[in-house]
């Protein structure tokens, strides 16, 4: 729920993308729930001229509640995106600039990588502590072993090399007995 609702942390693109797509979802069944209530909803009751009927504040009830929830969502998971390519939840306002601000959050959010590592916002939403891919920590893990070998006094651990495999020896083939005049079969016919 923090995914959707929270304002903290960082989230990565896939995160980000299912946050889109959790809103689809929350238009999806509020548009269900509309043409429930339009099924419902008698159409023939008396009302004033220019007055909403019971189904009428229904289906306004229900678009505010699916725009609230949907520009509730989009604020977090965007805030949380920014937090993870190291910038500013501010930066979420970029989206009232005309014509440029959707595109620029698009493309910010949904198709830029974060930072790698920690940053100010919290650690890698990938779950790392500061380390993106398993090269990086071997790496590392290369590094912190010659240094302590380096402190230690001995020489840096070379790479363990595996002894090549030994040749399987080849099978000996009995001869083929030779075939009739004809090449085929045992008998030549």
């Amino acid at each position: 729920m923090d995914l959707l609702f929270g304002f903290s942390g960082r989230i990565g693109r896939l995160q980000w993308w299912l946050g889109q797509l959790a809103i689809l979802g929350v238009w999806v069944v509020g548009i269900g729930a509309l043409a429930l209530v339009i099924g419902v909803a008698d159409p023939s009751a008396e009302h004033a001229k220019g007055e909403l009927s019971q189904g009428g504040w229904s289906i306004l009830a229900a678009l505010l509640a699916c725009g609230t929830l949907s520009i509730w969502i989009n604020i977090a998971t965007t805030v949380k995106r920014f937090h993870d390519r190291d910038k500013s939840g501010w930066w979420f306002c970029i989206v009232f600039v005309p014509y440029v601000g959707a595109i620029w959050q698009i493309v910010e959010c949904g198709f830029l990588s974060g930072k790698p590592g920690g940053n100010r916002f919290g650690p890698s939403s990938g779950g790392g502590v500061g380390f993106d891919a398993d090269d990086e920590i071997e790496a590392h893990i290369g590094r912190l072993r010659a240094e302590r070998a380096r402190l230690e006094g001995k020489p840096a651990p070379a790479q363990k090399l595996q002894p090549a495999p030994a040749a399987a020896p080849t099978p000996v083939v009995p001869a083929r007995r030779p075939t009739g005049p004809t090449g085929f079969g045992r008998r030549g016919v």
